[in-house]
């Protein structure tokens, strides 16, 4: 999957051009070839067998994998990267020693020209692989995410990262030494130790977790997370704009971890596997200077003073601008066709479609110690963390929680859409507190209007007025209410 993705997205630059004939052939052999035929067939892509791929005289064969098997087939061959250059450690094909990844394994009559995004990749390439005809183009990939920089904020919505909010992508290559190999929880830790009200967590996972594992047992594994609001960005496409609108990364060893890097965004490794990497690369580099994501520390201190790391950039990419340019220029040379009078087309990453949905139930901590103000802050289920004596926790659940643990045990229920409050303390008999629009009724019989200077969620303001109610608090008058960013007046009849 991760080639066919590489490679969808280089066959743009023939775009429009009536003397090019695309067909596409898939090397079945991968352990990892999950989904691609599913990828191409939803294209509408012309799929040939081998033998039929055989047959075609090709002016020009592409692949993004080194892996492929090549033997047959016509044209000049392009290999185009599938990561960011050659920084990862494989063990080889015979099953002894190790091999570096995207490095063509054995010669060909008419060798395959590679594509780097940088000269020192070529450098290192040509001692790899002496005489392999090499072009460094820069990378479209990273060209692209540049130019969605102005889309960040249709990116953060699609994310559901709101004004005010941070958003945390989390990022993991595979194998035993990735993030998901060693901590696969942390999504969901993240999820529980991050208030909600400030933070949003989108995870991107590498194309082998998905189909090494199945889509389906990937989504098993992260059941609790998405309840708790997890945005999962699917293996086709998404996770360039996700890293493009990304306030923090959370990464390891893996290339997408590195275009975090490139980007500028500030990271923290949470987990990096140095047997895996080539020293001397720009993944070395980042090993070396990276912070680590320290799991007996604050995890919310340790992302708030998380920084960029320099020099990524420069060491792994040419200037990203033009790299659009220059690929299209190698095709056009090796097919011996004069290129398109047009210039080549920059287009920003589509605005990605995560898997994701609203969370129904939150562990609530409810601060009442300044007079006047209430504080809240949202946790995913699960929160373990200490809280002062001033803070009031309790679950609190929106009326459509399917999870029936979940409904029982809430202090506060909530109408996401409305509701009559009667009807929903009736319906949650063990409820102490329900709110709908601006009423909240307490299982005392006392009936609360909440007037608010601007729309509020009203599981804040049912928080809010059980947090009070519980501690001996007035119920009228005037409250600063402050959930994250956001600070609401709320007057209380």
């Amino acid at each position: 999957m991760t080639s066919a993705n590489r490679l969808l997205e280089a066959l743009r630059v023939f775009d429009d051009d009536l003397r090019i004939q695309v067909v596409f052939t898939i090397d079945d052999g991968s352990v990892f070839a999950g989904g691609v035929r599913e990828v191409l067939n939803a294209a509408g892509a012309r799929i040939l067998s081998r033998e039929q791929a055989r047959r075609v005289s090709a002016h020009l064969t592409l692949t993004a994998t080194e892996n492929a098997d090549l033997d047959g087939l016509h044209g000049p061959v392009v290999v185009l990267p599938h990561g960011v250059g050659f920084h990862k450690l494989l063990p080889g094909a015979d099953g002894s020693g190790t091999r570096v990844s995207g490095v063509v394994p054995r010669p060909r009559a008419d060798p395959p020209t590679m594509v780097v995004s940088h000269p020192d990749q070529a450098e290192q390439l040509g001692r790899l692989s002496p005489g392999a005809p090499i072009r460094v183009i820069g990378d479209v990939t990273l060209e692209r995410m540049l130019a969605g920089e102005r889309l960040i904020p249709r990116y953060r919505r699609a994310l559901g990262a709101g004004d005010g909010q941070r958003l945390v992508v989390v990022t993991s290559t595979w194998g035993s030494s990735s993030l998901w190999g060693t901590r696969p929880w942390l999504p969901g830790e993240l999820l529980k130790s991050l208030p909600y009200d400030e933070f949003r967590v989108a995870l991107i996972l590498h194309p082998n977790i998905w189909f090494g594992h199945s889509p389906w047992q990937v989504r098993a594994w992260l059941a609790e997370a998405l309840d708790s609001g997890l945005a999962l960005v699917p293996p086709e496409e998404g996770w360039q704009a996700a890293m493009t609108a990304a306030d923090v990364v959370v990464g390891d060893h893996g290339s997408v971890t590195l275009f975090g890097a490139a980007l500028g965004k500030p990271l923290v490794l949470a987990a990096f596997g140095e047997d895996e990497v080539v020293p001397g690369t720009a993944m070395a580099r980042l090993g070396e200077t990276a912070a680590r994501l320290d799991p007996e520390r604050d995890v919310r201190r340790q992302l708030d003073t998380a920084g960029p790391v320099e020099g990524i950039r420069e060491s792994a990419f040419v200037k990203p601008e033009g790299s659009t340019e220059n690929l299209r220029r190698l095709f056009y040379d090796r097919l011996e066709l004069p290129e398109p009078s047009r210039s080549a087309s920059v287009r920003a990453w589509p605005t990605p479609r995560p898997e994701r949905r609203s969370p129904s139930s939150f562990a609530v901590c409810t601060d009442v110690s300044r007079p006047g103000t209430v504080t809240i802050r949202r946790h995913a289920p699960g929160w373990p963390g200490a809280e002062p004596d001033t803070v009031v926790r309790h679950w609190a659940v929106y009326d459509d929680e399917p999870d029936q643990d979940a409904v029982a045990n809430a202090a506060v229920v909530t109408g996401r859409h409305g509701g009559d409050v009667q009807e929903l303390l009736r319906r949650h008999p063990g409820a102490a507190c329900a709110g709908a629009a601006d009423r909240v009724l307490l299982r005392d019989g006392t009936l609360i209007r909440a007037v608010v200077d601007v729309p509020v969620d009203p599981m804040l303001t049912a928080a809010a007025v059980y947090a009070m109610w519980v501690t001996g608090r007035p119920l009228t008058g005037a409250v600063r209410l402050i959930a994250g960013s956001r600070e609401f007046r709320v007057t209380l009849e």
